[in-house]
């Protein structure tokens, strides 16, 4: 499972840049996330320029299913966060039915 963390545009560009020292929020984040035992890394990581928010968006790498709760709702009350939440892992689709027609346009490997 997944952790999916959004923050404001400019504690983004702190934790971006890895200076957290210059902001206070994104030094709260980030220490935040240490004492959970976990990792911040940004989502997007090659954006440049006007970017839409992307740049907002991280994920919390080595978190275990039971402390997902945890670490999102510690995350949810901080005053630069917009988002935490828990993205399930992918799941194959379930009641396909496979027919010749579904199969049109499709080759064997």
């Amino acid at each position: 499972m997944e952790i999916v963390l959004t923050v404001t545009p400019e504690a983004a560009r702190w934790l971006r840049e890895g200076n957290v020292k210059e902001n206070e929020e994104a030094q709260r984040i980030s220490r935040t996330v240490r004492s959970l035992g976990v990792r911040l890394v940004p989502m997007h990581k090659h954006i440049r320029g006007r970017d839409g928010g992307l740049s907002t968006f991280f994920i919390i790498e080595g978190a275990k299913p039971w402390q997902v709760e945890a670490i999102t709702g510690k995350l949810r009350g901080m005053k630069a966060v917009t988002g935490a939440y828990a993205k399930p892992d992918a799941a194959p689709a379930a009641g396909l039915v496979s027919t010749p027609l579904s199969r049109v346009g499709f080759s064997p490997r």
